[in-house]
């Protein structure tokens, strides 16, 4: 079963359904972390997890820190074969890694990577065309019971591709840093904001408000 055992997110996840969900936020927020916390989550509750690196900062040795202390397991105990990791460096590569069908749940790190602003009218070709495909495999995914979880930015006006994806999304999370704390804005389906702390079990909820 699918959860990122922070109960104030995950009481808003439907089980046994698709998701489709957005991770947004400025450079710091967190988004990177947020996907290595759902990776820890899915290697303990032994769900097939799929890691799409785009900035290549993926680490392993975050993922297993983050076990070891939330989950009170040693390393002799952790069972690594269920997460497979990708480096992308193009669109490419971005399009065939969402062929696999052996996995459960899908983190795209930084899909806007491999999606950068269009500066012409040829750019804004592409860029529409590749957005639409992608956004066909996500949904293709959804509709089949795959989790889809995607990072993206937040420019502190507008978030990634909007409007065109907004409407597409089943979970909108948009993190903000607050001080020592990360405040995560669940936007969509409910509105709802949880106090995040960050530390080597990766996050856990301070408080929780509507």
């Amino acid at each position: 079963m699918f959860r990122l055992d922070i109960s104030a997110i995950d009481e808003v996840l439907p089980q046994n359904k698709g998701i489709l969900m957005e991770i947004s936020g400025s450079s710091g927020s967190g988004r990177t972390q947020f996907l290595f916390h759902i990776a820890a989550s899915c290697i303990v509750n032994q769900v097939k997890v799929l890691f799409i690196d785009l900035p290549g900062t993926f680490r392993i040795s975050r993922i297993l820190e983050i076990v070891e202390n939330r989950y009170d397991l040693g390393r002799d105990n952790i069972t690594l074969d269920i997460l497979k990791v990708i480096r992308v460096r193009s669109w490419e590569q971005m399009v065939s890694a969402l062929v696999n069908r052996e996995i459960d749940v899908f983190l795209i790190d930084s899909i806007h990577k491999v999606l950068p602003e269009p500066r012409n009218i040829n750019e804004t070709r592409t860029y529409y065309s590749r957005l639409s495909l992608l956004l066909n495999q996500l949904l293709l995914l959804a509709e089949k019971g795959y989790i889809n979880i995607v990072t993206t930015y937040w420019s502190g006006k507008r978030f990634f591709a909007d409007p065109y994806l907004s409407f597409y999304w089943t979970h909108r999370i948009l993190l903000e840093r607050n001080g020592k704390n990360i405040k995560a804005k669940i936007i969509y389906p409910v509105r709802k904001t949880v106090i995040l702390e960050l530390g080597p079990w990766g996050f856990r909820s301070k408080e929780r408000s509507s």
